[in-house]
């Protein structure tokens, strides 16, 4: 190997594009709409499974590390019966990006609440866990795809999946 070739390397990935990389103060705007599913326990386990849709806010702190808050509500068939399901989460998200492909996880905690048909009302505690990739088209727009799980001894159980789309700014 030439002495100067790792010096060149290095210097050419530093000097590289860096239309992908989040920037401090950076904020987005994601609209997920998709499958959602969900258990409760109440005096026996009740499921359900339907349309979601999820409105996410980051905000970028660093390279890679956003703040998230989420709110989102679905329409889902319980025991034969109309259910309704909302959302609420804040947390933190974490991604990879470098290239135009952005993996990405998120952590966070909130409150699923349900209520309705075969369903008692009320608010569960959950913990969420989620991943996705996005697909950037341009320093402002991106696409992929998004799923989450949440749980917690609150006895709600909920998980999402479903196309993602992103508005990007404040990146002057």
């Amino acid at each position: 190997m030439r002495p100067g070739l790792p010096l060149v390397l290095v210097s050419a990935w530093l000097a590289g594009p860096s239309a992908a990389r989040a920037t401090d103060g950076e904020s987005a705007l994601s609209v997920t709409a998709g499958f959602g599913s969900f258990t409760v326990s109440q005096r026996a386990d009740v499921s359900g499974a339907g349309g979601v849709l999820s409105l996410d806010y980051t905000y970028g702190i660093a390279d890679s590390f956003w703040l998230r808050a989420a709110v989102g509500g679905g329409l889902y068939s319980a025991s034969d019966q109309l259910t309704t399901g909302g959302s609420a989460a804040i947390g933190l998200h974490y991604a990879v990006d470098v290239l135009r492909y952005v993996p990405y996880v998120t952590g966070s905690v909130g409150v699923f609440y349900a209520g309705g048909g075969a369903v008692d009302a009320k608010a569960h505690l959950v913990l969420e866990v989620g991943a996705g990739v996005e697909i950037g088209e341009g320093r402002s727009f991106s696409w992929g795809i998004d799923a989450r799980l949440a749980s917690f001894a609150s006895g709600a159980t909920t998980f999402m999946i479903g196309p993602r789309i992103s508005f990007k700014f404040g990146y002057f």
